[in-house]
């Protein structure tokens, strides 16, 4: 089934929904089917047993609206998976002994008519052009644009067009040494706020630079748990 596989990596789907989502259209196709071979009955009443076809017909629509349009194209929910983005996010695997991970709205068309902005927060998911492994998807934050001179020094400042980028968000210095290099065309430069504890372009194996086309959006705000929803917006560097 390699062309389903390829059609569920074009709209991102999970497979298990892309499964369920395939199995409720032949459902509903095999009910359309019986439906016509019945004889004709009388005129139905007010209630018809089959009326629950009129909710599943509005169940395949609303679940093919999210996940085959809204879901690829618009905006979609990210978990955060690891500490890289802390204090701004908090992320883990093990929910149950370090609560439950920020869950992000993330605007997948925030790029369609401009391109990254410093300082904003992204997610992504790298391919072998940066990395031996599956990353998954990630959230790191915009550090560097196209043409910038990136480097950190060997104090852990963060360095761009030789001139201290500001960044009250990140709590410690890096511990990495990177640079200078230039941010090549439609790529970025990117670093978890938490400095020491993330995998980013000052660690990447191969490629450090981010290609544009690897973004999968904009992350805009928390938006569970409810206790910690935010909007998550641009800081102002002076």
């Amino acid at each position: 089934m390699a062309w389903l596989e390829h059609i569920l990596a074009r709209l991102d789907l999970d497979p298990i929904v892309g499964l369920m989502l395939l199995g409720l259209l032949l459902l509903r196709l095999v009910v359309a089917a019986w439906r016509r071979r019945r004889p004709p009955v009388a005129p139905a009443p007010a209630y018809r047993p089959d009326d629950w076809l009129d909710w599943l017909d509005a169940g395949l629509l609303a679940i093919a609206v999210v996940y085959l349009l809204v879901r690829p194209f618009v905006a979609q929910v990210a978990v955060v998976t690891s500490t890289s983005m802390a204090p701004t996010l908090h992320g883990t695997l093990t929910p149950e002994t370090d609560g439950a991970p920020d869950r992000l709205l993330v605007s997948r068309a925030a790029y369609w008519q401009r391109p990254p902005q410093r300082g904003e927060i992204v997610v992504f998911r790298l391919d072998a052009r940066n990395t031996l492994l599956d990353s998954g998807l990630m959230v790191k934050r915009v550090v560097g644009l196209s043409g910038d001179t990136v480097q950190i020094n060997d104090q852990g400042q963060t360095l761009i067009n030789g001139d201290e980028l500001p960044e009250a968000y990140a709590p410690e210095a890096s511990d990495r040494v990177f640079g200078p290099q230039v941010v090549p065309p439609d790529s970025v430069f990117l670093l978890g706020d938490n400095r020491r504890q993330s995998r980013d372009s000052s660690r990447f194996e191969r490629e450090p630079f981010v290609a544009r086309e690897a973004l999968i959006g904009r992350a805009v705000a928390v938006v569970w748990p409810v206790g910690r929803a935010k909007l998550l917006r641009q800081p102002a560097y002076r």
